[in-house]
């Protein structure tokens, strides 16, 4: 996971004592990440043969290992995301939120669509159920 303080930029592996986690997919979601992977291998190659005929103007492709980078390779800054993710907010007109909120939104619909709190806890990663349980209940009143 990157991880951004002012403009420095750093590798760090997540809060959580559980580390890295399992993501589940939709089909959509799924043909989708494809679709994305076969982009970026076009974009990839294409980027190689520029840096291949101009070593000068192009640096070589930079193997990030992440999915959503530069035409050259380069992570996105994380504080990039969050300044398009503000601007699209902005532009439908929508109330002020933060891109980290979403995870409480999700967290919330969940809990109020029935979904177990343990199911939740796994999905945000907390390592304790209880994390989960009183960050999350007090926020719907009908759990109350």
């Amino acid at each position: 996971m990157l991880v951004a303080a002012s403009y420095d930029v750093w590798e760090d592996t997540p809060k959580s004592s559980s580390g890295a986690r399992t993501v589940r997919l939709d089909s959509q979601t799924h043909e989708l990440l494809k679709f994305w992977r076969r982009r970026q291998q076009v974009e990839r190659a294409e980027w190689e043969e520029k840096h291949h005929k101009e070593p000068e103007k192009y640096d070589p492709y930079v193997d990030s290992g992440r999915v959503f980078t530069w035409k050259d390779g380069r992570p996105y800054h994380p504080e990039y995301l969050s300044q398009i993710f503000n601007r699209l907010v902005q532009k439908l007109g929508l109330p002020p939120i933060r891109l980290h909120d979403l995870r409480h939104c999700a967290a919330t619909l969940s809990l109020a669509a029935g979904i177990h709190m343990k199911t939740i806890q796994v999905m945000l990663g907390h390592s304790s159920y209880r994390l989960t349980a009183d960050t999350y209940t007090s926020v719907l009143p009908q759990l109350e």
